[in-house]
């Protein structure tokens, strides 16, 4: 199964080919050079020991520098730090790929199983005594697949030199601040490698992510402004939201209030007042009268009482101003032993005399 690190490798060989096509068809030839001597000098740098000599070079990393070569020792690491630190002074402490010419590299194809080429660098580091005629520990080596395989062939490519001749040259330069990541006989394509770390894979990475951030820092900014301009439009609204929200209960209250006056001058207009009709109604009444009960509803009057004319009350209730209809709802009735007869009557408060 095609693993999600080997879909990586393969696409960004495809889209690289792809840009370097557009590249060459669109792509002015001075721009060209100048883009490829930027991406040049992003790479990790290359320094050339020379044991004999006891001389470090810092090769070019593009057309328009030069070798900057300084001697093996306290001083001469220091300026090459110097110069490193200028260049790559993000990275504490510097890498490098070391190239060593003349340095033997012994190569060998092995095959591991491919449940274990996950795990290859463990898997041949318990066999190496069985691979090699050396101890472990007296070897510099590491693995990686062979050119041209496919990720379910489990051929590896080992390639080791002995320790002891470079391990002294390795520790100066660590502890003059430069990290080794690699180890060469030479330069090319084909030319054999020693991963002493994966700093050189790691700066590869760094690079795509930061240049992956970018691009989507790119396509997302139109998006952010639009956001930003949306959040000081909401700090806005909000800081006038209390001024709003004052105004909106100012107005809720004198609507209240405006409607309940028009309200009660409207139903006052048309069905009376309380005190109209009550002083209506007593004026009307004689004196020998009494109520048992009254009830005023969305102008409906109705009362029941004793009087002792009970007969002229529909006469005097019709000549009242807020009273109208009046009629009675039942037969009057003489009260035996008093001198005074019962009623029920029913009237209308409403203009027009509904």
């Amino acid at each position: 199964m095609l693993s999600v690190s080997h879909f990586g490798h393969w696409w960004a060989a495809r889209m690289a080919e792809i840009v370097r096509l557009l590249a060459v068809r669109f792509v002015p030839q001075p721009l060209r050079v100048q883009i490829h001597a930027l991406f040049a000098r992003q790479r990790l740098p290359v320094l050339s020991l020379d044991p004999e000599r006891r001389t470090l070079t810092l090769l070019p990393r593009s057309a328009d520098e030069k070798p900057e070569t300084v001697p093996f020792d306290v001083d001469g690491l220091g300026t090459l730090r110097t110069a490193l630190t200028s260049a790559f002074g993000r990275q504490r402490p510097v890498a490098a790929r070391i190239m060593v010419p003349g340095l033997i590299l012994l190569r060998r194809v092995v095959r591991v199983p491919p449940a274990a080429r996950a795990q290859a660098a463990s898997f041949i580091g318990f066999q190496i005594d069985r691979l090699t005629p050396f101890p472990r520990d007296e070897l510099l080596w590491s693995v990686a697949p062979t050119e041209g395989t496919s990720p379910k062939d489990g051929s590896l490519d080992l390639t080791l030199t002995p320790r002891a001749p470079l391990q002294p040259w390795l520790d100066a330069l660590r502890a003059a601040g430069i990290r080794p990541v690699s180890l060469s006989a030479g330069e090319g394509d084909g030319a054999a490698v020693i991963t002493l770390e994966n700093g050189a894979r790691l700066a590869t990475r760094t690079r795509m992510v930061l240049f992956a951030s970018a691009m989507a820092l790119l396509v997302a900014l139109p998006f952010l402004r639009q956001a930003y301009v949306a959040h000081r439009l909401n700090n806005e609204i909000a800081a006038l939201s209390s001024d709003r929200l004052l105004a909106e209960t100012l107005r809720r209250r004198l609507e209240a209030l405006t409607s309940g006056a028009a309200v009660i001058d409207q139903e006052s207009r048309h069905h009376g007042t309380v005190l109209a009709v009550l002083g209506d109604l007593t004026e009307a009444l004689p004196d020998d009268t009494y109520l048992d009960s009254l009830t005023w509803k969305t102008g409906q009057l109705s009362i029941d009482g004793q009087s002792g004319q009970a007969s002229h009350l529909i006469t005097r209730l019709d000549r009242t101003r807020s009273i109208h209809g009046p009629s009675f709802t039942g037969p009057v009735l003489h009260l035996p032993n008093q001198r005074a007869d019962s009623f029920s009557i029913h009237a209308t408060t409403e203009d027009g005399r509904s």
